[in-house]
């Protein structure tokens, strides 16, 4: 699932990749925004709020809002950073730290809901880059798991483009249209859980991610043991 070489990447680990993630950042952002009053993947919304701020000259409204910003980037970048100096050790492994420091992340947020509301915020907006950018880039930019807007226009192009296409051409279109509509959906219904879970056990419905990217992890590393011992096999 987790597997670096973008080209050799199949539709099922792309599947797979869009399923477990999309539906944790779904939980993960309304969770947020229930317990600390942001949304922590809307990252188009906050440079709107951005640039409200700026507006107003309001200096310390400008560096909460950039700080929101901010947050989701460098998570981006450390990902990024993550992803390329891991990779050249052991590829295998390219994700591992990445997903790690998130799920570190959202326990440490879940073991301090009273701590600063911004700066929870904050980790979670980090969080949510870093999962991002790692997805980008183990699938070559084909799933994105934490915000829509570029989803759902693709959604909306790929939609005319069916209907214009045949053959190999518009099985290709099929699956990308199969994909998108996994990443919303997986989404919207992580929200929608996030909302009933929030109501029962509040902040400790972090819980929920926690184990879905610890089985992910768990899942890929077993799965690539077991595929490995093939080749080895194979070879000898």
């Amino acid at each position: 699932m987790f597997q670096l070489n973008t080209q050799g990447r199949t539709y099922g680990q792309n599947l797979r990749l869009a399923i477990f993630l999309s539906f944790s950042a779904g939980l993960i952002n309304i969770i947020g925004l229930l317990q600390f009053g942001e949304l922590v993947t809307h990252v188009t919304g906050h440079f709107t709020h951005f640039a409200n701020a700026l507006s107003t000259g309001n200096f310390t409204l400008i560096l909460q809002r950039f700080g929101f910003l901010f947050s989701f980037i460098f998570g981006a970048m450390a990902a990024s950073v993550l992803v390329i100096y891991t990779g050249r050790w052991k590829e295998q492994y390219s994700h591992t730290f990445a997903l790690l420091i998130e799920i570190a992340i959202l326990f440490f947020v879940l073991s301090h809901p009273n701590w600063s509301a911004r700066w929870n915020a904050y980790l979670l907006l980090f969080a949510m880059g870093l999962q991002n950018a790692l997805v980008t880039r183990i699938s070559g930019a084909v799933v994105r798991t934490t915000h829509l807007t570029g989803i759902s226009t693709d959604l909306g192009i790929e939609l005319v483009s069916l209907f214009h296409s045949q053959g190999e051409e518009r099985k290709q279109i099929t699956r990308r249209l199969s994909l998108q509509s996994t990443i919303v959906t997986g989404f919207v219904v992580g929200g929608i859980g996030a909302v009933f879970l929030f109501s029962k056990f509040h902040i400790h419905a972090l819980l929920l991610p926690i184990a879905i990217l610890t089985s992910a992890l768990i899942y890929d590393a077993v799965h690539y043991q077991l595929h490995h011992k093939k080749d080895l096999s194979k070879i000898n």
